[in-house]
């Protein structure tokens, strides 16, 4: 489909040329690592961070790896905050049908970052820098700081370059432009850019079609009607129909060349560079929720949580094992009561998981599994260590186990920080920064993640090592104050502000 960049002027049009044909790739669903989660209402990714919402166990999150998921916590009750879900490389947002919005940081210890009362009910929530903005309908476009809980929890700014007397319906960003999409009930799309957290009118385009939603995903936007027509959006505003679907729009996501549209009742649609959409799941009693991170897409069918996959047709032979029947070993856990536990189990040596029974031997009683899911809520009772063995056997008779043990505490300390010194950095020079933390309950794991916020342009922090690593160029003279959140294997985390002097230093110059 085409793309775009934008720019200070507005869409930037690229076209994308995908050299394999469609009828050349089939879609599959990856069930290598397939989870069953009882009731799922709701799912959502950010680039680190997988959130699924259970009518019956609550929020559910995970750290998204290279090769799998890492399951933190689950935080009961969350379900009762709303089903309308949304997430950045921080924060996730969720609200329902009153006017509270709730704020969750995942690397909390609690899950939750902050949660106010709005004039308005939410329409949708989309975070530029470190304000959040929040489509309030007729009260028009509110702005909340994030910097601290307290601020969320304070007045909502309405932010007054928003037509007057005009309802605020949507509002999307775009990280990689510091740009704010804003969708208004008289057929406009308002465009800002936003500078150190300072929102900027930029330019508004006249929609020739009324719509009620945008969608974007990285550099292509997309605006949908209350009846199902799907447009991408250009500079020059709206562009190709992309189709119908005669019903509201939920999501779009694009992935490996195909365009994925989800219906408000859970039917989900797909096209393949540029075509006609196809209809794909019309069960709407499946769920059918999909969420991408990166190069993941995730589906939701049926409670079951699997990834996407694209196969080539001469690929559809059967795939010969490389190895003996076995299950992959599960490490031991460390969970905070009233936390519960979810592992995906997964097959080695690339036997299917299709045939495969699972079962349980353990004196805890009141584990289970689903279908390749184990989930167990631990009881008062059963704070300190639980053995488990899980036994796989498939339809050819072979069998394998594998055992692990869940340390179940009732409270969970967060990591440590060493101390950082505020250091001086000469432009055009290489600069590293270990940055370390410690998890007091067991101070030779090396289970601690990082996570940079709001860092300089041009730096990165290793996520497994905690190294700052940065080459200031000659516009970035002066101070820079960023934050590193440190958290453990539990979730459980603590954060740090650090700050960078960038001075102009000529070297070698004798002075």
């Amino acid at each position: 489909m085409m793309r775009f960049k934008f720019s200070t002027g507005f869409l930037i049009l690229i076209m994308s040329v995908i050299s394999i044909q469609a009828q050349d790739e089939v879609l599959i669903q990856d069930y290598s690592q397939l989870m069953n989660i009882p009731s799922i209402r709701a799912i959502e990714a950010s680039p680190t961070h997988l959130y699924i919402l259970s009518d019956q166990d609550g929020m559910a999150v995970f750290r998204i790896k290279p090769e799998n998921l890492q399951w933190l916590y689950t935080s009961s009750g969350m379900q009762r905050r709303g089903y309308h879900l949304s997430a950045d490389v921080r924060f996730a947002y969720m609200f329902g049908e009153n006017k509270r919005l709730t704020i969750l940081e995942p690397t909390s210890v609690l899950g939750v970052y902050s949660a106010t009362l709005l004039p308005q009910k939410p329409l949708a929530a989309a975070r530029l820098q470190n304000k959040l903005y929040v489509a309030l309908g007729e009260s028009g476009l509110g702005a909340l700081s994030l910097d601290t809980p307290e601020t969320v929890d304070s007045e909502i700014s309405i932010i007054q370059d928003v037509g007057r007397n005009v309802s605020v319906i949507d509002v999307i960003s775009s990280p990689i432009t510091n740009q704010l999409f804003v969708l208004t009930a008289n057929s406009k799309l308002d465009v800002f850019t936003s500078e150190d957290n300072t929102l900027t009118f930029s330019e508004s385009k006249n929609i020739s079609q009324r719509l009620s939603d945008l969608f974007i995903d990285e550099d292509r936007l997309w605006g949908a009607s209350e009846r199902g027509d799907l447009f991408e959006i250009t500079g020059n505003g709206l562009g190709r129909k992309v189709g119908t679907i005669n019903e509201k729009i939920e999501t779009v996501k694009f992935w490996n060349g195909f365009t994925f549209v989800r219906s408000v009742s859970g039917k989900l649609w797909y096209s393949k560079n540029r075509e006609p959409l196809t209809s794909w799941k019309t069960d709407t009693q499946a769920g059918n929720y999909i969420a991408k991170s990166g190069n993941k897409l995730w589906l939701v069918e049926n409670n079951k949580v699997t990834r996407l996959a694209v196969s080539t047709l001469d690929r559809s032979a059967e795939i010969i094992p490389t190895g003996p029947f076995a299950l992959k070993e599960i490490p031991d856990q460390i969970l905070t009561y009233p936390n519960s536990l979810l592992l995906g189990l997964e097959i080695e040596n690339g036997h299917s998981s299709n045939d495969v029974e699972f079962s349980i031997r353990s004196k805890t009683t009141n584990a289970s599994i689903k279908k390749q899911g184990f989930y167990w809520q631990p009881s008062p009772s059963q704070i300190g260590m639980n053995w488990f063995t899980i036994v796989g056997t498939n339809s050819n008779g072979e069998s394998d186990s594998t055992s692990f043990t869940v340390d179940v505490r009732s409270f969970n300390t967060p990591p440590r920080f060493s101390p950082v010194r505020v250091s001086n950095i000469a432009i055009n020079e290489s600069f590293s920064l270990q940055i370390q933390a410690i998890d007091p309950e067991e101070p030779s794991s090396s289970l601690i993640r990082y996570l940079g916020v709001d860092l300089p342009e041009g730096a990165s922090i290793n996520e497994e090592t905690g190294l700052f690593t940065w080459t200031p160029n000659p516009r970035q003279v002066g101070d820079f104050t960023f934050r590193v959140i440190a958290s453990d294997q539990l979730g459980a985390a603590s954060s740090q502000d650090i700050t960078l002097t960038v001075l102009d230093i000529s070297r070698g110059d004798g002075n």
